[in-house]
């Protein structure tokens, strides 16, 4: 069990601004991403946290998701960047249809050394462009976190209202 970052970001009535642009899309076009990125911004306004996690769809994908999906309060969103892959796993794949996440391939950006993806700060840039909650934290796709993690967020958050960062 990993201890991800948590960012506060400052909610912000201008519209929606983001990085993704014709130039990173990836199979799918250009418009309908934009739309699906719009759609998801809108849903589950009372989200707490969205969650950002680059993958290059390892297996270990799911569980990461499955921990996310345990919160035992449920106010997040998660958005899944896949760095130059699509998602395979039928298992995945339905997972990848709650609403509560926003799941696009992009062009690879990561470099592979020894098996291992590069850039991944990057990918998760673009992930914050998207995001719309005033806290963001960062899960890599073989992360998981527990149950009570934004409970913990929330605790701490109470404890500290002015931090940027927990």
């Amino acid at each position: 069990i990993s201890s991800p970052s948590i960012n506060h970001k400052q909610k912000s009535s201008s519209p929606l601004i983001h990085l993704y642009n014709k130039d990173i899309s990836y199979l799918d076009t250009y418009e309908h991403t934009v739309e699906r990125i719009r759609l998801f911004s809108s849903l589950h306004s009372d989200a707490l946290i969205t969650f950002i996690i680059p993958s290059i769809n390892r297996a270990s994908l799911l569980r990461a998701l499955d921990s996310i999906r345990q919160q035992t309060n449920q106010r997040w969103k998660a958005i899944v960047l896949f760095d130059g892959c699509e998602p395979t796993d039928d298992s995945t794949l339905e997972v990848l249809q709650d609403s509560r996440i926003l799941h696009l391939s992009i062009n690879k950006k990561g470099v592979l050394l020894s098996n291992q993806s590069g850039q991944a700060g990057h990918i998760r840039n673009i992930g914050m462009s998207m995001v719309t909650t005033p806290w963001i934290g960062f899960v890599d796709d073989d992360d998981i976190i527990l149950p009570n993690y934004i409970e913990k967020l929330l605790e701490e958050s109470g404890t500290l209202p002015h931090a940027d960062l927990i």
